[in-house]
């Protein structure tokens, strides 16, 4: 059974058959599905979800909140995907505005302690941020002092990462990265294209200055 929802001018699908979705997913073949495990409180609450996105800016997504017993075994037709290389898998969600002309592709692992998760999470941001066109993107960034939420955007997709402490990655480090391949003396510029800069937080300083932080 697949059930439609629709924001505006977007389209998701709703996947309740785990064959079903992976059916369109390997018709489609995207370039990445993004996987998220929420957890819940005692269990109760938890979900696994999966979604991609078509070139037609179609959403599909798979959610199940069957998280116990032989949950590996249910989804383990969709790992035979990205076991194959097929798909890249990476952790995070997409989501569907309901008030605006507008896809968040959020790029973060649900292990936010594990470095080599975080540091995974990052890469799969800045891999998918490269793919879009330097001149059409605006980075947009939110500083609370301690963590930079970074959004590359074109069109009406966001690209969404959060730049933690245990990341170690500043703003600047982030524009450095995306703008260069390879690491140390092997590293090369492959633009020199500016990307557009937007600091939102004068935007909801009255906000943050009305809870005193």
């Amino acid at each position: 059974m697949v059930q439609e929802q629709n924001g505006l001018d977007t389209k998701a699908l709703i996947y309740h058959d785990v064959d079903e979705f992976k059916q369109i997913l390997e018709t489609v073949k995207p370039a990445r599905m993004h996987t998220y495990f929420q957890g819940g409180f005692l269990g109760i609450g938890s979900n696994w979800a999966a979604t991609f996105q078509d070139s037609d800016g179609i959403v599909h997504g798979f959610m199940t909140v069957e998280v116990k017993e032989g949950f590996e075994e249910r989804i383990n037709p969709l790992y035979e995907l990205v076991k194959s290389g097929a798909i890249t898998e990476v952790d995070g969600m997409i989501k569907l505005s309901e008030k605006q002309k507008a896809v968040y592709h959020v790029f973060e692992t649900e292990s936010q302690s594990d470095e080599e998760a975080v540091n995974k999470s990052y890469n799969a941001w800045i891999d998918a941020v490269k793919t879009l066109p330097v001149e059409e993107t605006l980075i947009q960034y939110l500083n609370d002092g301690e963590h930079t939420i970074v959004d590359a955007t074109r069109g009406t997709n966001h690209y969404i990462k959060t730049l933690s402490p245990l990341l170690g990655k500043t703003l600047e480090d982030a524009l450095e990265d995306l703008q260069t391949e390879g690491e140390g003396d092997n590293a090369k510029v492959v633009s020199k294209n500016q990307y557009k800069l937007q600091d939102n937080m004068p935007v909801i300083a009255w906000y943050t200055d009305m809870k005193n932080e």
